[in-house]
């Protein structure tokens, strides 16, 4: 079930871990960080990774979709997010 209706909301990228693909957005707009795993970041904010992984960067600006779950130790999941930067997908890309 989405969170207040599908509603778009701003966040920045608080942890990911590339090996495992997932991460942690950290908003204005809730009191609990919102899990984010790779399968939802917008194809058009991500850099292919050897692995195929979409990735998001500590520190980046993303505007995402939020539902309630239980997600290991979080309330909160995205079910779409995307970077406000917009990346190729070019070595000189990763970090």
């Amino acid at each position: 079930m989405a969170y207040s209706d599908g509603l778009v909301y701003v966040g920045r990228v608080s942890q990911w871990d590339t090996d495992n693909g997932w991460g942690v957005v950290e908003s204005d707009s809730f009191s609990d960080p919102v899990w984010v795993h790779y399968s939802v970041v917008d194809p058009a904010s991500w850099g292919v990774l050897g692995s195929g992984f979409r990735q998001l960067y500590v520190g980046d600006e993303v505007r995402m979709i939020v539902e309630h779950a239980e997600q290991d130790d979080f309330r909160l999941r995205a079910s779409w997010i995307k970077s406000t930067k917009e990346r190729g997908n070019g070595p000189e890309e990763s970090r």
